[in-house]
């Protein structure tokens, strides 16, 4: 009797352990034009997911890039967060424009106020259905995490 339960217990064992395994870590893509918070993000992200594949960009463009990649050849990203305001001539709200549909985790972070982002969102989007979340500079890091969690 103890070693069928021995037996038992190893095998939901090396069940759970290939379980493990087989999972994918989570993929962020980080579109932030100030690099300055780039170790505060993944700090934020490692703490609760240390092994997530985490992309950087700086612009609207490159993140427009690796998002059609990733739809394309690898698995989406299952989160994207980004600046509103980014180097070059568009912002992480046209980037939700655009990708909002597929990936439907996109979290905004800027110094403007939450009355400011509203409109903008609604001027790029007629609609109320699926927005993004806003987190307000200076950033908390235990709001961060609470956003992320609740996503994923």
């Amino acid at each position: 009797m103890d070693t069928s339960l021995a037996l038992e217990n190893q095998i939901t064992s090396a069940v759970l352990s290939n379980m493990m395994l087989d999972t994918e870590p989570y993929r962020f893509l980080i579109v932030e034009d100030d690099m300055g918070q780039w170790p505060l993000w993944e700090t934020i992200i490692r703490s609760s997911f240390p092994n997530a594949h985490i992309d950087w960009e700086t612009s609207e463009a490159g993140a427009e890039a690796l998002l059609r990649h990733s739809f394309h050849t690898e698995k989406p990203y299952d989160l994207v967060i980004s600046d509103v305001f980014l180097d070059g001539e568009d912002t992480g709200i046209d980037l939700w424009s655009r990708y909002g549909e597929v990936s439907d985790h996109f979290v905004f972070v800027s110094s403007m106020s939450l009355s400011n982002f509203d409109a903008l969102v609604h001027s790029a989007r007629n609609t109320t259905d699926n927005l993004p979340f806003y987190l307000q500079k200076p950033l908390q890091v235990h709001k961060c995490k609470e956003v992320i969690q609740a996503l994923l």
